[in-house]
């Protein structure tokens, strides 16, 4: 007999991804109700008995929706896998559906909106008053499994300039001039590249423009061979490099602090710091694998070993050469505070901060004893990890705990016994499921 589309190999696996589509979304909806659930476990309605407890009560959602435990979002982000601002802006967005929009909520739990196309309103509506929220959510809940976010935006403007006069005027100030300049460089690639980019006054724009444009041609008269865009990013880079130069000179050191003569400019400096792990074989001359590998402070995971020669053979490089620091090595300090060298030692091993999926990178983290330092907690490498501020007052002020283990291994239990392994490589969930684990002295405590 002859088959039907649907009974061929390529109907059956239509018929399969359908279904695994499905279950994707059920999965979302029973996600979407359990965070509900355990905000609900969690809204803190007595401030002042809360901030006895140290359980910081925190607002997730928009004005009307309840504060959720501080303690409560950090162990919710963790148990998904997600940094705590992830999680807190995900559990915001339920609690905003579930709380502040109910004709969309409603349509959700029917089946009628996916749990992704809600939590797109949700995002836009936790900073509207509780009366824009609501005329918004009367407004798009029959049609927020189809609203583009053009019209999203439009209506999300219509409901502030209606409800929110006051900030319907400051948003129109601050839009005024939006002229603005940014480099990422605190994201470098591994070939040693930040991204660049801003918003300029017309007549700036194309000032910059013709100036790059003229010394682009200028190199390329000179022999270059790059490409149009290189010469480009080239001519911006000697352009601030010529910028610092002028009027920022000292005076040389063979002139004459009594003398009239004008001071002249000094050839400005480059500077890149460079932490640089080197393997054996690397010191043997092997130039291949992680021998060809190096890790800067401004960031970048790994960058090649030829992008830091490149650097240091640029002129007016200044190359500075600073003590090996060996992460083996045992290192301490004889009071509370930490050395400058500990604190470097904590800073490359760490990376960032310790606390399960946090990205926070270790130039905003506080050096925190794991043992407290006033109960005979020492100050040293062992006992001693960086922690943003966030996660730092989590430790100190509600029931997360953790070890460290050796080699930047650190091993953390949340307030409902879950355990995480934080190490160079990442985050890893020790014990998803703890639901069989008897409750401990802490838990019931």
């Amino acid at each position: 007999p002859r088959r039907t589309p649907a009974e061929t190999p390529a109907g059956v696996v239509l018929a399969d991804l359908r279904a695994a589509r499905a279950r994707r979304d059920q999965a979302e909806l029973d996600m979407f109700n359990q965070s509900l659930a355990w905000a609900a476990l969690h809204e803190v309605d007595d401030v002042d008995r809360a901030c006895v407890f140290d359980d910081s009560p925190i607002p997730v959602a928009g004005v009307g929706a309840p504060l959720i435990g501080e303690e409560a979002v950090s162990e919710y982000a963790a148990a998904l896998g997600v940094a705590t601002d992830t999680g807190k802006r995900m559990l915001g967005q339920v609690v905003e559906i579930g709380h502040r929009l109910p004709k969309l909520h409603a349509r959700v739990t029917a089946g009628k909106v996916l749990v992704w196309q809600a939590r797109r309103i949700a995002e836009h509506t936790i900073a509207l008053n509780p009366d824009a929220a609501s005329w918004v959510d009367a407004q798009v809940a029959g049609f927020a499994n189809k609203i583009r976010l053009s019209q999203l935006d439009r209506t999300i403007t219509a409901a502030i300039d209606r409800f929110m006069p006051a900030e319907a005027e400051a948003e129109a100030m601050r839009q005024v001039d939006t002229r603005k300049v940014v480099i990422r460089h605190q994201q470098v690639s591994a070939w040693g590249m930040s991204d660049f980019h801003g918003t300029l006054d017309l007549a700036d724009a194309l000032d910059l423009d013709a100036a790059l444009t003229a010394r682009a041609n200028e190199l390329k008269a000179l022999g270059s061979t790059d490409t149009r865009d290189v010469r480009r990013s080239l001519a911006l880079g000697e352009l601030a490099r010529r910028q610092l130069a002028l009027g920022f000179g000292v005076e040389d050191h063979q002139t004459s602090k009594h003398s009239s003569a004008a001071p002249r400019p000094v050839p400005p400096v480059r500077g890149v710091d460079l932490s640089v792990h080197i393997s054996e074989l690397a010191l043997a001359g092997c130039t291949c694998g992680a021998a060809a590998l190096a890790r800067t402070e401004h960031g970048s995971p790994l960058v090649t070993t030829r992008q830091v020669q490149n650097w240091c053979a640029q002129p007016g490089t200044l190359v500075r050469v600073r003590p090996v620091i060996d992460l083996d090595q045992h290192a301490s300090g004889t009071r509370y505070e930490t050395p400058a060298l500990l604190r470097e030692h904590l800073a490359l091993r760490d990376d960032g901060c310790v606390f399960p999926w946090c990205t926070k990178k270790a130039s905003v983290c506080d050096c925190d004893h794991i043992t407290p330092h006033d109960a005979g907690g020492p100050t040293c490498d062992c006992n001693l990890a960086l922690l943003c501020r966030t996660h730092h007052r989590l430790k100190t002020h509600t029931r997360w705990r953790y070890d460290h283990h050796g080699h930047g291994v650190h091993v953390w239990r949340s307030p409902h016994g879950l355990l995480y392994r934080r190490d160079p490589s990442g985050t890893q969930a020790i014990n998803p499921n703890p639901a069989a684990r008897p409750p401990t002295t802490q838990d019931t405590s």
